[in-house]
């Protein structure tokens, strides 16, 4: 049901930004992606996601003691768990970033709290003020933010080997309309993040074929599905291969 709901609020949210027209939408949307926190002040410069409603005050189950701290990797607030003798652990709400060392302990100190990691990532965030700062809810971080990090990071990618890139094109038909570097070549883009290999090759099996080469990509770190989800969409036209395959493709384009 969460995944019902999430899905829900996501489809909302994108209909109410496409009405704003393409370019407000692709604006806003990578904002959600690359901000999921914002002070009130950096909110109310963008009337759209003002008027969208889409930031609210931090939840209380992501703060201790007037403050909070964002994953490093996703930006987003961290979960924030008590423990006995008042030190608070904090994890990002992605399994995959918490493995990767998005996990620390914060403990009482002389000058109000220290912050040590628990995982392998050295980096250690800044502990902010509660007070001024909204929010994602859970549904379109989960929805928006953590799929649109890959989107984003291989726009980015893309346009540094010489690429033309257009995000969520054509009404979000698909992901990235990629033209190479020389021109003789688009590829349409849609990116998968599942971490289930089954689910994501039944989503493959859903997706719609239309014109052109299109590819499915997914992470680096999934390319052990890539077999299974070959099979998925054997009979069509369409491709499955890593970001880093897909980079590497458009380069020697």
């Amino acid at each position: 049901m969460s995944r019902i709901s999430g899905e829900t609020v996501q489809h909302a949210v994108f209909r109410a930004l496409r009405a704003a027209g393409f370019e407000v939408y692709t604006r806003s949307r990578e904002a959600m992606v690359r901000t999921p926190v914002l002070t009130r002040r950096e909110l109310s410069r963008n009337t759209v996601l003002v008027e969208l409603g889409a930031y609210n005050k931090i939840s209380p189950t992501r703060q201790f003691g007037g403050l909070w701290a964002a994953c490093p990797m996703c930006k987003w607030t961290m979960r924030a768990t008590f423990r006995p003798g008042g030190a608070v652990d904090l994890e990002c709400e992605d399994e995959r970033h918490g493995l990767l060392g998005a996990r620390y302990r914060a403990e009482p100190a002389a000058e109000g709290w220290r912050l040590s990691p628990r995982g392998e990532l050295r980096t250690v965030p800044e502990l902010v003020p509660v007070e001024g700062c909204v929010a994602l809810p859970y549904a379109l971080w989960l929805w928006v933010t953590l799929p649109g990090l890959l989107e984003v990071e291989l726009r980015d990618r893309l346009v540094a080997s010489g690429a033309q890139v257009r995000l969520w094109p054509f009404g979000d038909a698909y992901d990235l309309h990629v033209t190479g570097p020389g021109r003789s070549r688009t590829w349409r883009v849609d990116v998968k993040t599942w971490a289930d290999p089954y689910g994501l090759a039944q989503k493959l099996r859903e997706d719609p074929e239309g014109p052109g080469e299109l590819c499915f990509v997914v992470p680096e770190h999934l390319r052990g599905y890539l077999p299974l989800l070959r099979r998925a969409v054997r009979g069509s036209s369409a491709r499955v291969l890593t970001d880093t395959d897909l980079v590497a493709e458009v380069e020697g384009a």
